[in-house]
């Protein structure tokens, strides 16, 4: 190919490009890595950020370097907040957008990229290729969200396993969130009064929810799926109860005590605060996409449409703003547990719903025909955002000339 193109990209390349390759393209040529480098060079920087349970990460756009992996110049970095063990598949798709638009970002003005690259500063960190060693967990050195990370982040490569306190091996096949994962009939006290009775690897048995409860450090792991060794297919918690024999440990109370009215006000925050993060997870996809949308209907002549597609933008972020506001809200009512912060949740979810539903964020997302959105639409945007579009279709228009 030499001679035939100015400028090389390379993405998700897991080789070292020799730099024979590199001096053949004019401009050289340029890399997205998902990391805000130097933090995680190597193979796997999306794994490690979930493992380690980060809460930021983001792209940086560099030069190959002609000697070591990762190492290039930094010509570009766009850093977003992330909620700590994501799964991979969901930070993969996010970061991929990201590297996308911002390599773009760098083609359409390279003369200021390249004026103002910077070499990297700082400790480098390493992310190395996953190994199957990866994938053995200790369960009286890691806690549950070290685990429930390390689940998340390598196991469409490696599925993670451990030896319970009975000697035996086994694959978690389906790990739930810890934080988010409550056995049922018995208080949240109850259930922390069994951490200091029960020895890493102690298991039991829910019947009602299916569940098998596996002791780590600190506290208990949620697994609904496993798989034994020289067994191929999977079981359920409930085969797995019976082909194992859980009999370490069983719960057995002499208070009975039922779920008090605190614990469901905590469990349905918990539910509120999971349905904003729907509206958020979906109002984001479509974010990203409008101006794109407006750029391609204006290119084709359609003038209506473009402004359609940036009405739904305007108001898109107006919505986001809100959900963002509102979850924070929620977080905080979830974290002090409390009765008043279920009717305080339960207000925030019904003025949210009068903005706008789920399924009115879905016809958004679809194809919907432009008068059913123009009406959905209509009187949620001031005669100022209406200004707002209009000059910025202008702009634009102007930047298609």
């Amino acid at each position: 190919v030499e001679g035939e193109f100015d400028l090389g990209l390379a993405v998700s390349i897991g080789y070292f490009i020799p730099s024979r390759i590199i001096n053949s393209f004019p401009l050289g040529m340029l890399n997205a890595h998902p990391s805000i480098l130097p933090k995680y060079r190597g193979a796997s920087p999306l794994q490690y950020t979930i493992m380690n349970c980060d809460t930021e990460t983001g792209v940086s756009i560099i030069d190959l370097d002609t000697k070591e992996f990762d190492a290039g110049n930094i010509w570009h970095q766009r850093t977003l907040s992330i909620d700590p063990c994501r799964s991979f598949r969901d930070l993969e798709e996010q970061l991929a957008y990201v590297s996308a638009e911002s390599l773009l970002e760098v083609i359409a003005d390279f003369p200021r990229f390249k004026a103002q690259k910077q070499a990297q500063v700082g400790i480098a960190s390493y992310a190395p290729k996953i190994q199957r060693s990866d994938a053995k967990i200790s369960l009286d050195s890691m806690t549950r969200l070290d685990i429930f990370g390390r689940y998340q982040a390598i196991s469409h490569q490696e599925k993670i396993y451990a030896t319970l306190l009975d000697g035996k091996e086994v694959s978690f096949l389906n790990v739930l969130d810890p934080r988010e994962t409550v056995v049922t009939g018995m208080s949240p006290t109850q259930f922390a009064s069994l951490d200091g009775s029960c020895p890493p690897g102690s298991t039991f048995f829910e019947r009602p929810t299916k569940i098998v409860w596996i002791k780590c450090l600190d506290g208990w792991l949620p697994v609904t799926s496993f798989r034994l060794p020289n067994k191929s297919a999977p079981f359920l918690a409930p085969a797995f109860h019976q082909a194992v024999r859980l009999v370490n440990f069983q719960p057995n109370f002499q208070d009975k005590q039922k779920i008090t009215p605190r614990d469901r006000a905590i469990l349905d925050l918990k539910v509120q605060r999971d349905r904003l993060k729907q509206y958020q997870k979906k109002v984001v996809v479509i974010l990203g996409r409008e101006t794109e949308i407006a750029k391609a209907h204006l290119a084709a002549g359609n003038k209506p449409l473009a402004l359609l597609a940036l009405k739904k933008k305007k108001y898109q972020e107006g919505l986001l703003e809100s959900t963002s506001a509102q979850l924070l809200n929620l977080e905080q009512l979830v974290e002090q547990q409390v009765l008043h912060g279920l009717r305080q949740g339960n207000s925030v979810l019904t003025e949210l719903q009068k903005e706008m539903s789920l399924d009115e964020v879905e016809k958004l997302m679809s194809d919907t025909a432009e008068a059913e959105i123009s009406a959905m639409l209509s009187g949620k945007l001031t005669e100022e955002d209406e200004e707002d579009l209009e000059a910025e279709l202008a702009q634009l228009q102007a930047e298609l000339v």
